[in-house]
């Protein structure tokens, strides 16, 4: 069923690969596509043709994902714009969502049903939007036939409700952002240091108070983790510190010695580190993939 055919989406990245991995699944879910690769060109493609949604990272050359919501934001016309970034900075996406972001998913996303539900769900909502403004230009009309002080009224209870609805779903959205940043950081940056502790020889107090310590952390987040679209959550703590020194650009022999195993340890952690991100019988440099997303 072509159910969204006449549904446009615009695709906005510097990178080649994500631009081609969202164009071709965006595709199979029946919808047009246009691609822009900064948001310089993303302007040229909106002023002649406006999409019914836009999708944007943040971070590009010549024009970047917040110098495009600024325009789009001006815009008369409802658009949608969803922002997918590697970046994982809280700061980016709180700022993204007041210069008028939809929404804001991590990227790589592992789950595409989520980002399926995204976009429907934008896509929903700005149907409702123009048509309560095709309702709002024609409310001179009604006036004319009903009493002008009760539909005046009940258009104030409508914008109250309307802005409400709009405020909850950006505490809800900017709650998301703020849980997503919290679990990555404590992934990457707090468990792989626990786990050198209980390696090394201590008491058995200080083991125990360990354990203690990294149960109620795992207890804490564990009513956000299930979802989460940052790339090291999935990763092992081991995995982790591979992926933080490849992004480094260190080699395989310098990680190997810095983590006092074996070039064919590392290797095996890089496969998985791949397969982990879906790209590995790629030809993506995974060097350069994983600073995308950092």
């Amino acid at each position: 069923m072509n159910q969204h055919a006449d549904q446009t989406i615009l695709v906005v990245d510097d990178e080649a690969s994500i631009r081609f991995m969202l164009e071709k699944r965006l595709a199979r879910w029946n919808y047009r596509v246009m691609t822009a690769e900064n948001g310089r060109k993303a302007i040229a493609c909106i002023q002649p043709a406006p999409p019914d949604l836009v999708i944007t990272d943040l971070y590009m050359p010549d024009g970047d994902g917040f110098e495009l919501l600024r325009y789009i934001l001006e815009l008369p016309a409802v658009m949608p714009v969803i922002v997918i970034s590697g970046q994982g900075q809280l700061e980016d996406a709180i700022q993204a969502l007041r210069l008028g972001a939809w929404d804001y998913l991590y990227k790589p996303i592992e789950e595409a049903s989520l980002l399926r539900m995204t976009i429907e769900r934008a896509l929903e909502k700005a149907q409702l939007l123009k048509e309560n403004q095709i309702y709002r230009d024609h409310l001179e009309d009604l006036v004319a036939a009903k009493n002008a002080e009760l539909i005046e009224k009940a258009a104030s209870l409508e914008k109250a409700n309307e802005a409400l609805k709009n405020l909850l779903e950006q505490r809800g959205i900017e709650k998301k952002a703020i849980e997503q940043t919290m679990v990555a950081n404590l992934k990457r940056y707090v468990f792989p240091y626990l786990d050198d502790l209980e390696d090394r020889k201590i008491s058995n107090d200080t083991r125990t108070h360990l354990n203690i310590i990294r149960t109620n952390i795992e207890q804490l987040i564990s009513p956000v983790t299930n979802g989460l679209g940052g790339a090291y959550l999935q990763f092992t703590p081991t995995e982790i510190k591979v992926a933080d020194l490849i992004r480094q650009g260190q080699s395989t022999k310098t990680i190997a010695a810095t983590l006092n195993t074996s070039p064919s340890t590392v290797e095996k952690h890089r496969n998985k580190i791949r397969k982990k991100l879906n790209i590995l019988h790629s030809s993506i440099n995974l060097h350069t993939y994983l600073n995308s997303l950092t």
